[in-house]
């Protein structure tokens, strides 16, 4: 046989469990990390972090928007006059099949020395380094284009007929001869 005598206190308990239960819930949504921002995160080994202990505010992941990226290509000095800023650029990055498209946005007014990564000491030794122009190529990045990724550029640059391309050797051999 029941009594109802405990009734109260069973309800009461009911209440003061639920109540804990959401106390707890919004406890562990403020331990969540949140971005402002969406995108990728680019800090490298994040597992390193598990069982730290942070204080609030610490930076504990760095998240960077990869939506729209900025390639940096270097421009022979020779092919110079043939580059306007604006121009298509198809970027072929290590490890892709299909080139990327893009939009060059802004040259160097002045040569800059190469990166060692492309040209060693060793192949350059002797003879005076070429000279490039640093432009900065603006991508639509699909997801699969990584920061600091590298590979080739081709600055797209308007078609001619071969009478053109005649046209433009004789201009620029008598250009040459006269100055």
């Amino acid at each position: 046989m029941r009594t109802y005598t405990d009734v109260g206190t069973a309800e009461q308990e009911r209440q003061n469990r639920s109540t804990n239960n959401q106390l707890a819930g919004e406890q562990l949504k403020q331990l969540a990390i949140v971005s402002p921002i969406s995108g990728v995160v680019q800090t490298p080994n994040p597992n390193d972090l598990l069982g730290r202990s942070l204080d609030e505010g610490d930076v504990v992941l760095r998240v960077g928007d990869n939506s729209e990226m900025k390639a940096q290509v270097y421009i022979p000095e020779f092919a110079m006059h043939n580059v306007r800023v604006g121009q298509s650029v198809r970027l072929l990055p290590q490890g892709r099949v299909v080139p990327i498209t893009g939009v060059l946005s802004m040259l160097s007014a002045t040569s800059v020395p190469i990166a060692n990564e492309f040209a060693s000491k060793e192949q350059l030794q002797g003879i005076n380094p070429p000279r490039y122009f640093l432009g900065t190529v603006l991508l639509k990045n699909d997801g699969e284009l990584l920061a600091g990724s590298m590979g080739t550029a081709k600055v797209l640059v308007a078609r001619r007929s071969l009478g053109g391309l005649g046209l433009r050797f004789c201009r620029e051999l008598v250009y040459r001869k006269v100055w």
